[in-house]
């Protein structure tokens, strides 16, 4: 999310929630590319400019929040921002 912000010359917090959420190291890892690639994503195609979200009266700083969540037996990754749209 970091690289993603700087090269985008955009300030974004990164928030987390779920940590409580057990998964098995191998499964973590199939998933860990996926998962940079969506918070990529939320920061290049979601977030607006400092100059933009001034403009429109948001908060200058983007935020992105990913949340997992267990659903029976599947566990949900769910990123968010408040980019574009909102």
């Amino acid at each position: 999310m970091r690289d993603a912000a700087e090269s985008s010359q955009k300030t974004v917090t990164f928030e987390t929630s779920g940590g409580d959420t057990q998964l098995d190291t191998h499964v973590l890892r199939e998933l860990k590319n996926s998962l940079l690639h969506v918070v990529r994503n939320a920061v290049a195609h979601g977030i607006e400019s400092q100059a933009e979200r001034v403009a429109l009266g948001k908060n200058p700083i983007g935020r992105v929040h990913l949340h997992v969540e267990r659903r029976g037996g599947q566990i949900a990754f769910i990123c968010r921002d408040d980019g574009k749209g909102n």
